[in-house]
């Protein structure tokens, strides 16, 4: 088993090159399945969202072309984007899908949005027959160990003692000043 991933993020590439790449949720199984399905691939998954589009595979004989799946799905010429391309291998693929699903390598490090979406293509790639065992074990270990990808990065990061939304913050403060206007007013503020 061998364990590569191929992608593009944020921190790589621009908003336009990220939406060059991007594939909406309606056609991640398809995309999916003719990833799990494309030679060299014994199975396969991709994280799809916003900020990032990753490919992560798992292959029997060595390297699998993942710019030749881009090329051919895409129908684009992928050495133009090269500068934009990251790719990881083995130890270091995991390492990074541990870090994606603990949003440590999230625009917004520790919020809790990026997990959800990994597990969403995990489900779709599990859906469409596109992980079996080796993915099944890498994946479900990130999801299931709450010190890397669960409540602890947030805690430590700290990010998410503050409102998350909009309504959220119109009611801590207004929570906050109810009743306390007018000692506010009073002490000159």
């Amino acid at each position: 088993m061998r364990l590569s991933l191929l992608g593009v993020n944020h921190r790589t590439a621009p908003v336009e090159i990220r939406e060059r790449f991007a594939i909406p949720e309606s056609r991640l199984a398809e995309a999916t399945e003719r990833l799990a399905h494309y030679p060299g691939v014994d199975e396969g998954m991709i994280v799809s969202t916003c900020n990032r589009v990753e490919l992560f595979v798992s292959s029997a004989n060595g390297r699998t072309d993942l710019r030749g799946f881009l090329r051919d799905y895409f129908k684009t010429d992928v050495s133009s984007y090269e500068q934009h391309l990251y790719e990881f291998e083995e130890r270091d693929a995991v390492r990074h899908l541990f870090r994606v699903a603990a949003s440590l390598d999230s625009m917004i490090v520790g919020e809790p949005q990026i997990l959800g979406q990994v597990k969403e293509a995990f489900a779709v790639a599990r859906g469409v027959g596109a992980v079996r065992s080796n993915l099944n074990v890498v994946v479900t270990k990130a999801f299931a160990s709450r010190s890397v990808c669960g409540t602890r990065p947030r805690l430590e990061v700290r990010r998410f003692q503050w409102p998350r939304s909009r309504w959220s913050s119109r009611k801590r403060y207004s929570d906050l000043w109810k009743g306390s206007t007018s000692s506010w007013l009073e002490q000159g503020r």
